[in-house]
């Protein structure tokens, strides 16, 4: 704890340096007043690490502000009627002239080429027509190729491998968290610029006032009034493949709106455009109030391998409606409805491998899985963000009628669960100057209800069941009722670079939670099999911060106390509680920027914390055909210790960025699960009153390479992740560890006109030691693509993809093809396209997984080859 507290105490002595602003004049030898003059500010040693940019107005005049560490700097002009001058200065407040000598340069022949990325101040600018492509289906196609960026399979747009916190159009955040439907959607025809918003502030009345670190994206259109629609449908075989897309948008300077239609069983998941994308903490944006899923069907690892439409099974149908309008300059109100219907089918051969004391037992299952997916999700916001208030007033209704079914061995176990979910929450949150102090008021109320069951046929665990006999069908019913508010407010007083903050928050919350098990429909009556928690919760929370904040050191100091207060009524077990406890959460962090270009954040945090009463259930719950779990009768407690730092690299103009971080964790929790072996592969989990960490070391690294001239990124990705923590299992507490080491590289080339070469490499290393067993594999992938472009109207693609994994002696290898080709007609807004997939037809791929007590091999079926024949018109 002393070294980061004396690190921040040292980092208070820097030096750090206020922003420099010179202004200056031209002045030209035949008189006249040079216009619209570039003005380029950069380092002295190097012309081509630009610092900044202006251009001289009517009168020859100019200003720029720069942040830099630099003793010296170098201000250059560029012009076609002037000759260039350079002239070197001091970097300090100043006014300087530059004399200019007028040069007219006759060219026989100018290939003209835009910039493709420019930066000034906090925004990076990416000219969309220096980086897209025939082939480009959207604006997403082409921001995946911009240096620095990275879009995963589900649409989540990462900078500098950071998730971006805003998505906007022309300054406006129609999509909030659903941006994916705009990213895949929108034509890149439409679009001019991308423009990437370094430490950007939503908040207006905070900006230049209060440090954030984010970083959002800015869609600049070509037109001010822009009207475009993507309407696309296939049809392929083998049987009847389809797929249908019709996506009008309307952006106007008052008026945004997106609305789509969208079907399809080839495999393109439409759930990423209805679903607000997640923070790591679990929450979007500030709303909390996530879907709670109490029961669900055993699932199988998540699939590993990037394309979705490889294995992905469904019957997906979409009906989205955002519409966006503003009242004022300031004030805006957002309409966001979303639909969401799919039918998904998962097959595959699951081979389990148990390490129990000294045993060695082997499980191998057929499974098959079916997810009837049904939700609509309804937003309306007011916002108003001005320079001295902002209001920002969300009302949701979220409804999900979810049920899964799992066959396991040709039905010899069948599972079905039922998992309906309804919320109803608002959200309000204001800023205020009162005097000289910022104001900061939010409420958040919400109402949740789950009804959920579970489905076993035939009937499971009949010793504790039915007395050991076989009986056809056992019904697991688990229902929760929430009602959770908080309300906080805080009060900041900012003098000079220093801001001081209190921070109010009482959350309190009120939930019945209730579970029983049917034997052939009939209730059992055992107590040990039934829950009837109800509890009241609350926590008064005060919190301390201090911030610093000059152009190039930020620090953080956060001193928060809270109160937490428990009443909780268990019906059944007499196991009720009544207690009150104070907890402690200090975070610290700083950020220095240093040398323009270079920056570097560190942050240290402890809490203390609660575990969910949720987990309270002392009568059992049938998670699965095979688990059988019992809770705990105290609330668990755990600290947390994180320590994280990381040193950046941006200089977009050079074409290098480069990133390299480092995070460690221990978790120190007081009650841990015990696995108990029933034998025949059937288990019970009990929790146990017993101290155990858990240690995380994470480190990470990037650095890429852009040469614009060429059109070509290059990019090498590596990581290291080391966990070691305990478990028990009958009885006996063993220790494991595990360390995943992994390595990515990237190439884009666009040089030639005609061509467009992509490839792509991937390694993952992966080790699980526990005292009974070792695991280890390692899977190598790679990606090839080659784009050809005879003219504009034609251009084929074909895809290579090469799977390589690896564990003990045994390899498999599975290897994948597509061939595309596209025409569009000489001034035609059709576009006609063929794909082949899946050309060498592979039917299956493997991937492993561990577990405590486990080593599990699954075999995933996929789609077979298929044929598309696909129309698309843009309006």
């Amino acid at each position: 704890m002393r070294i980061p507290v004396i690190f921040i105490l040292l980092a208070l002595q820097l030096n750090t340096f206020a922003q420099t602003n010179i202004t200056g004049s031209l002045v030209s030898t035949d008189g006249e007043k040079p216009q619209g003059i570039s003005i380029l500010v950069h380092e002295k040693k190097s012309k081509n690490n630009i610092i900044t940019f202006a251009f001289s107005d009517d009168n020859g005049k100019f200003t720029v502000d720069i942040n830099s560490t630099l003793d010296s700097i170098g201000i250059s002009t560029r012009s076609l009627s002037y000759r260039d001058t350079t002239i070197y200065l001091a970097n300090k407040n100043q006014h300087t002239q530059l004399k200019l000598i007028p040069q007219v340069n006759h060219i026989k022949e100018v290939n003209v080429k835009g910039i493709p990325i420019t930066t000034k101040e906090d925004t990076t600018t990416y000219m969309v027509g220096s980086f897209e492509k025939e082939s480009d289906e959207s604006i997403g196609d082409v921001i995946a190729r911009m240096p620095g960026f990275d879009v995963d399979t589900k649409g989540k747009v990462y900078y500098q491998g950071k998730e971006i916190d805003k998505y906007y159009i022309e300054g406006l955040d129609l999509l909030e968290r659903r941006y994916a439907i705009a990213n895949k959607n929108l034509s890149n025809k439409a679009v001019g610029s991308v423009e990437v918003l370094h430490n950007h502030q939503p908040i207006k009345m905070l900006r230049n006032k209060f440090f954030n670190d984010g970083t959002s994206l800015n869609i600049k259109l070509k037109k001010k009034y822009t009207t475009t629609t993507r309407a696309q449908g296939s049809i392929g075989l083998p049987f009847l493949k389809y797929s249908a897309n019709v996506t009008p948008m309307l952006f106007s300077p008052k008026n945004q709106m997106i609305a789509s239609w969208q079907s399809n069983n080839t495999g393109n998941d439409l759930s990423t455009q209805h679903h607000p994308f997640m923070f790591s903490n679990n929450e979007i944006d500030n709303f909390d109030n996530t879907k709670t899923e109490l029961l669900s069907i055993s699932s199988m690892a998540p699939q590993t391998i990037s394309n979705q439409q490889r294995y992905l099974l469904n019957n997906a149908n979409l009906l989205s409606y955002n519409y966006l309008t503003k009242i004022n300059e300031d004030a805006q109100f957002k309409t966001n409805i979303s639909y969401y219907n799919d039918f998904i089918e998962e097959d595959a051969k699951v081979s389990t491998t148990y390490y129990i004391d000294s045993d060695t037992t082997y499980l191998e299952e057929i499974t098959d899985n079916n997810f009837t997916k049904n939700s609509v999700i309804s937003d309306f916001t007011y916002t108003l963000n001005g320079s001295e208030k902002y209001i920002n007033n969300k009302l949701r209704f979220e409804n999900y009628w979810d049920n899964s079914r799992q066959n396991i061995n040709s039905s010899e176990q069948n599972e079905k669960a039922y998992i309906p979910f309804l919320s109803v929450a608002n959200e309000f949150d204001l800023y205020q100057m009162i005097g000289k102090q910022f104001i900061n008021f939010k409420a958040f109320i919400d109402y949740n209800h789950a009804p959920q069951k579970m489905r076993y046929q035939p009937g499971v665990f009949e010793d504790y069941l039915n007395s050991g006999e076989d009986y056809s069908e056992a019904m697991q019913l688990f229902s929760q009722d929430e009602i959770r508010t908080k309300v906080s407010a805080s009060f900041t007083f900012k003098r000079k670079d220093w801001s001081f903050s209190t921070e109010l928050e009482n959350d309190y919350s009120y939930a019945d939670l209730q579970s029983s098990i049917k034997k052939e429909g009939i209730s059992i009556a055992t107590d040990s099999l039934k829950n009837k928690l109800q509890w009241h919760n609350g926590e008064a929370f005060i919190n301390e911060v201090i911030k610093y904040e000059s152009p190039n050191l930020k620090l953080r100091f956060s001193i928060p106390f809270s109160l937490v207060y428990y009443n909780i009524n268990d019906q059944y077990h007499n196991a009720g509680d009544h207690f009150n406890q104070f907890l402690f959460k200090p975070y610290a962090s700083a950020n220095w920027t240093f040398k323009y270009y270079w920056t570097s954040s560190t942050s240290l945090s402890y809490r203390k914390q609660l575990g969910n009463v949720e987990d309270l259930t002392l009568g059992y719950i049938i998670n699965d055909y095979q688990s059988l779990n019992q809770g705990s009768t105290n609330i668990e407690q755990n600290e947390n210790i994180s320590i994280s730092s990381k040193l950046e690299y941006k200089n977009p103009l050079s074409g290098w960025l480069a990133n390299a971080s480092y995070k460690y964790k221990l978790t120190s929790k007081d009650i841990i699960s015990n696995q108990i072996s029933l034998g025949d592969y059937i288990w019970q989990s009990e929790s146990v009153y017993l101290n155990n960490d858990k240690t995380v070391h994470n480190a990470n690294g990037t650095i890429s390479y852009f040469m614009s001239k060429w059109q070509t990124s290059v990019e090498l990705k590596s990581g290291y992740t080391y966990n070691d923590y305990q478990y028990m299992l009958n009885d006996v507490l063993y220790n494991t560890h595990s360390n995943v080491s992994s390595a990515e590289f990237n190439f884009n080339c666009g040089a030639w006109r005609k061509f467009l070469i992509k490839y792509s490499y991937n390694y993952t290393a992966t080790q699980q030691t526990t005292s009974q067993s070792t695991s280890k594999y390692d899977k190598n992938e790679h990606t090839a693509s080659l784009f050809y472009y005879p003219n504009k109207q034609l251009w084929f693609n074909i895809n290579y993809e090469y799977n390589n994994i690896t564990y003990s002696s045994s390899e498999i290898e599975t290897y994948f093809g597509d061939f595309a080709c596209s025409y569009k007609p000489n001034k035609s807004k059709f576009n006609y396209k063929l794909e082949l997939r899946n050309i060498f037809n592979a039917e299956t791929l493997t991937q492993y997984s561990t577990s405590d007590i486990s080593f599990i091999e699954n075999i995933y079926y996929l789609r077979k080859r298929e044929l598309l024949f696909k129309v698309s018109y843009r309006f």
